[in-house]
């Protein structure tokens, strides 16, 4: 008698295996690239009516001087599945470097196949091989489906747990 296990189950079905690679910013097709993404994201995800090609652009174009931060691209076979956008910050208490998680989309087709949680796992290496202390990131509270991966992964202190009672990011538009 054989019994099938739950959590056995493979994470991304049978097919072509999901590759996580680092943008080359210095080139100009993968910023036209993660531009590209940046703008179905900001469509899809964040529900704007449309993000300005100049605007995605200029974004890539400032990641691209910055010289930590980095973005990584997902791919599956030859579709790019998704991506995470990093920026360096300082740990003050710490006197270590920080990598916030700025951005993580995944496209809708590749969503529920592990992709998030690889390229999680690659933000976490990058932080690692950088001698970081932590990887942060900001969620909305709908968004219960990133959460929960964000949970799995083991980030902890959303606003009201006992490890960040309280605790919100905030903003102060300029």
């Amino acid at each position: 008698m054989t019994r099938k296990l739950k959590h056995l189950v493979p994470k991304i079905p049978p097919g072509p295996a999901c590759v996580v690679r680092k943008a080359r910013l210095d080139e100009a097709r993968d910023r036209a690239e993660v531009a590209r993404l940046l703008g179905v994201y900001a469509d899809e995800a964040l529900g704007m009516a449309s993000l300005d090609p100049g605007t995605a652009a200029q974004s890539v174009e400032m990641l691209s001087q910055s010289r930590d931060a980095f973005v990584l691209i997902a791919s599956v076979g030859a579709s790019h599945a998704g991506m995470a956008i990093c920026l360096p910050s300082i740990s003050t208490f710490a006197a270590a470097g920080v990598i916030n998680v700025h951005d993580l989309w995944v496209d809708a087709t590749f969503r529920k196949r592990g992709i998030a949680s690889e390229l999680l796992r690659c933000v976490q290496r990058e932080a690692e091989h950088r001698a970081c202390v932590k990887v942060t990131l900001e969620v909305r509270e709908d968004n219960t489906d990133a959460r929960r991966l964000y949970r799995r992964r083991g980030f902890r202190g959303e606003p009201g747990t006992i490890d960040a009672p309280g605790t919100f990011f905030l903003e102060l538009p300029l």
